[in-house]
């Protein structure tokens, strides 16, 4: 069967043929991960909690993301009002050193 096949072909093939033997499944039961290494779960249920699981987390780093960024909202709202003293505290000083004494 594998007689014209590459050497790395080969050996690919022998490997899944092994995994197949071991694992107790044809070639429709693998996955292209199955073969790179341990092999997934295959209850539906533990897939499902995998997933919730993971999408858990990923919901918990947006919440902190959003809550980082109101903090950055409200760091930089205080700098526009800081500036806007600032330029205000300039305008006066400007007013009050051009403004000729009487």
């Amino acid at each position: 069967m594998g007689h014209d096949r590459p050497p790395h072909i080969k050996t690919a093939q022998t490997k899944m043929d092994q995994y197949t033997t071991v694992m107790g499944g044809g070639i429709a039961d693998r996955r292209p991960q199955d073969v790179a290494g341990s092999p997934p779960p295959t209850d539906v249920g533990v897939l499902l909690k995998a997933i919730q699981d993971r999408r858990k987390e990923v919901e918990s780093k947006v919440d902190g993301i959003q809550v980082d960024l109101s903090l950055v909202r409200q760091d930089l709202q205080r700098v526009v009002e800081r500036v806007t003293e600032a330029e205000t505290r300039i305008s006066t000083t400007e007013e009050d050193v051009t403004t000729p004494q009487k």
